[in-house]
């Protein structure tokens, strides 16, 4: 199912990744949740996060914080990404990292976005980095932008390029 999402054959990842649930595939609920997220279909990835949260899925707390930031429903998003930092998904801090970013929570912020980068979530740096910019740290955002980019978070250099037009390095953007 998830090889046929990355070939864009998406009526045929839904059917495969809807049997592999009938069977009690856990994975397969979570790879069809983020299906139906990334086509704007919440209320049924909602119902398949919440599955794989109370069958144990490690990733499903953050994927339904994820969700529910989407939809504007910060305090559950903070409460998930809390409930998934404190089983060491990294995603999660990343998460809850740009959560306290948005909501200028800075100090806050930039701890649970370390966090997120020691334990090798690839978005964490470019959080940081984007932290930083608000903040004015524009070394600081540049060296954790390059990073960002360097391991393949593709916002990284976006964010990257921002810096650099905001500092007049039109050259290097």
């Amino acid at each position: 199912g998830v090889l046929y999402m990355q070939q864009g054959r998406h009526v045929e990842a839904e059917e495969v990744l809807k049997e592999r649930r009938r069977l009690g595939d856990v994975h397969a609920s979570m790879a069809l949740g983020d299906f139906h997220m990334k086509r704007g279909r919440h209320a049924e990835a909602e119902e398949l996060f919440k599955e794989g949260r109370l069958l144990g899925h490690p990733d499903a707390s953050t994927h339904l914080g994820m969700l529910c930031m989407q939809q504007g429903r910060h305090a559950e998003a903070e409460e998930l990404a809390n409930e998934g930092r404190h089983i060491g998904n990294s995603d999660a801090s990343t998460l809850l990292g740009t959560i306290y970013r948005q909501q200028g929570r800075h100090a806050e912020a930039e701890k649970v976005l370390k966090e997120g980068r020691q334990l090798g979530d690839r978005p964490a740096s470019t959080q940081l980095g984007m932290l930083y910019m608000q903040q004015g740290r524009h070394a600081e955002a540049e060296a954790v932008l390059k990073e960002g980019r360097q391991l393949g978070d593709r916002p990284a250099s976006t964010q990257l390029g921002m810096l650099y037009m905001e500092q007049g390095r039109h050259a290097e953007a």
